[in-house]
């Protein structure tokens, strides 16, 4: 059935609005079974696992802002699949300790397709995504996207760290974050997608500290990507560890797998 309504990004009414991923779909291969599907884990256990297909989507976008999204997501595709095998084709690498000192990043393409899903997290109307309100930024981010406008390195900065299990990392992890804090000053946006925590931080105007302006995506393709455990990063996955060995989620990748 077709939707016709206004387009989310540029605000063009009675625009046809395709089923637009939220987060991007490619971010989802690694935990699709054989058939395409795949279940959000509730750490709630009466909370019945519901099968999914293709990825969260909703009716967000008009053709056009659909394909100027894809083209940046492209970018940051290429880039993630680099990243997640630790062998760069595109880039040059360096390793100091377990930090990987990146060069070539396409930055303008993987700044705004991160970007875009801060923004389309916020927006969207999945409980899923609850946690994902960029308040009085929406706005700004929907006009960076909309007109195209790429922020400096030191707007909304961009982090990337690969985050470990038991010294391991795992690229078939997606895990909502949300809201957090830098220190008493920054509120961050974060996400984990393959495995990789992403950190955008909520500013346009403010001075950031040094550490965050050495790793941060930088506009000269720079980037320095830390390994670290979830728990120094922040994110707590005990409880999801423990939630993945119950019997009604084995029964679904049984099933489906």
């Amino acid at each position: 059935m077709t939707t016709v309504g206004t387009c989310a990004l540029c605000r063009t009414p009675a625009s046809i609005l395709l089923k637009s991923h939220i987060i991007p779909e490619f971010f989802y291969k690694r935990v699709y079974t054989k058939t395409h599907k795949f279940t959000a884990i509730a750490l709630d256990e009466e909370e019945r696992l519901a099968i999914e297909q293709k990825g969260y989507r909703e009716n967000l976008l008009c053709a056009v802002c659909e394909t100027k999204l894809s083209k940046w997501e492209g970018e940051l595709s290429r880039f993630v699949a680099q990243v997640i095998s630790d062998s760069y084709t595109t880039c040059s690498t360096t390793q100091v300790g377990t930090v990987t000192v990146v060069n070539g990043v396409n930055y303008s393409s993987v700044k705004m397709a991160m970007l875009s899903i801060f923004w389309r997290m916020s927006i969207a109307q999945h409980n899923l995504f609850s946690l994902y309100k960029l308040g009085p930024y929406e706005e700004d981010f929907r006009n960076l996207l909309d007109q195209h406008i790429v922020p400096a390195g030191t707007e909304f900065p961009i982090l990337l760290s690969k985050g470990t299990l038991d010294g391991k990392f795992l690229p078939g992890i997606l895990f909502p974050m949300g809201r957090g804090r830098y220190g008493d000053h920054f509120i961050m946006q974060s996400v984990v997608l393959n495995g990789i925590v992403f950190d955008c931080f909520m500013t346009r105007t403010r001075t950031i500290p040094n550490e965050i302006v050495n790793f941060s995506l930088q506009p000269n393709g720079r980037v320095l990507i830390p390994s670290k455990s979830y728990e120094q990063l922040g994110v707590n996955i005990d409880e999801f560890s423990q939630r993945i060995r119950n019997p009604d989620v084995k029964k679904f990748y049984q099933k489906y797998l």
